[in-house]
């Protein structure tokens, strides 16, 4: 069942965090490299890697920073 926090988050996002590492846990075996960025509760960042190679996860930040630009423009 899901909680008040995660139904508020599918209403307002369309997803919620839940579905969104669940969705990336499943496909982790396929993954060479993965960057995870969030914010907790009282607004610090909180982060993690995990890659063979640093400038390929520079590489996949600035494909996402481009990517939420985009949005916030359209």
């Amino acid at each position: 069942m899901a909680s008040f926090q995660e139904a508020k988050q599918r209403k307002e996002y369309g997803t919620s965090v839940h579905q969104v590492l669940d969705s990336f846990r499943k496909d982790a075996d396929n993954m060479s490299c993965v960057v995870v960025v969030s914010i907790d509760q009282n607004r610090s960042v909180q982060f993690g890697y995990a890659g063979p190679n640093t400038a390929e996860m520079v590489g996949i930040t600035e494909v996402v920073k481009t990517h939420l630009i985009d949005l916030m423009r359209e």
